[in-house]
């Protein structure tokens, strides 16, 4: 496609354009066209004729090359082996919270038993529990609730437990 004045329009443009500017860095870069190089600013080639590759522009022997690859494989190898130690970590950590919301929740369904329970029949049923678990689920209960549970249940045991429900809760 071309405009009126017969120039090309279009993708047609680009493709020639980016021909002409192949042309002219290799040209230049042959020394084909004198001062060519010093316009686009390249490298002229050697006098064998062909361009430099990459690796001919390096500074770098293989040797060097081999080294700085054992060098990237040993880091690599590194955080391969730290990145696995944190997935375990965090494996552990996942498995600890998942058996603390298990508990929390057994202590919940607790609390809610008991909240639901006459406290004529809470009260023998709560001196028979650990007394960290019988602490537990009175903090949970509402202050009417748990008095009145205290009430029905031995002196000492009910004051021992009060003790307990004074001092702070230390897991939260």
């Amino acid at each position: 496609m071309t405009t009126k004045a017969g120039h090309p329009t279009g993708m047609t443009a680009w493709v020639v354009g980016a021909g002409l500017v192949m042309a002219a860095a290799t040209a230049a870069s042959y020394g084909l066209i004198p001062g060519l190089d010093r316009v686009l600013e390249l490298p002229r080639a050697e006098a064998s004729g062909a361009p430099k590759t990459d690796s001919e522009t390096t500074a770098e022997t293989p040797a060097d090359a081999k080294s700085d690859i054992y060098a990237k494989e040993a880091e690599l190898a590194a955080r391969e082996a730290k990145l696995k130690e944190q997935e375990q970590t965090v494996a552990a950590l996942s498995n600890a919270l998942s058996a603390q919301e298990a508990e929390a929740n057994g202590v919940k369904r607790a609390v809610g038993v008991y909240a639901a329970m006459p406290p004529f029949k809470a009260g023998p049923m709560m001196e028979a529990l650990e007394p960290a678990m019988a602490v537990e689920i009175l903090r949970q209960l509402d202050h009417d609730q748990a008095a009145a549970i205290l009430s029905y249940m031995e002196p000492a045991q009910a004051s021992s437990l009060t003790a307990q429900l004074m001092r702070p809760d230390k897991g939260k």
